[in-house]
């Protein structure tokens, strides 16, 4: 603890200052996260995470939801349409793709996750390899729902 007893007015004045200035960066921050989490537009600031969906068809009852950044790396490796197969076949069973990064050289690998950072799945978009919990499979459905399971 400080003794501000010996503090001088001056610093005194400082010091209410400076607590007075984080006591509003504090109330400009929590009113920015409120917004942030009230938007539902995905171009403004903290778009919620209900605008991250790609559909798998023009019908509505077959969409899945994919996270942006899995989409944009999927898209730049010309990957989407895998990528969303697999999330469909997930989401057969109950389950989804919930965050993922790229890795390799140029990226060419997609990491996965169903479960928090759980890197379940791991395809690369230059082979179409695909090993899913640490088996690799071919790329169809069943070979792919058993390693899942």
């Amino acid at each position: 603890m400080y003794d501000l007893s010996k503090l001088t007015a001056e610093e005194k004045e400082q010091l209410k200052d400076y607590v007075n200035a984080i006591k509003e960066t504090k109330k400009a921050a929590k009113d920015l996260l409120e917004k942030a989490m009230e938007s539902t537009n995905e171009n403004s600031l903290g778009g919620s995470r209900k605008d991250m969906i790609m559909h798998v068809s023009e019908d509505n009852e077959d969409k899945v939801r994919v996270p942006d950044n899995i989409v944009k790396f999927a898209k730049k490796k010309g990957a989407t349409s895998k990528v969303m197969t697999m999330a469909k076949w997930l989401s057969g069973v109950g389950k989804k793709i919930v965050g993922g990064t790229a890795i390799g050289k140029n990226y060419g690998t997609l990491i996965l996750d169903i479960t928090h950072q759980g890197s379940e799945i791991y395809y690369d978009t230059e082979s179409g390899k695909v090993e899913v919990n640490g088996q690799k499979i071919p790329f169809n459905k069943e070979a792919f729902l058993q390693a899942i399971q």
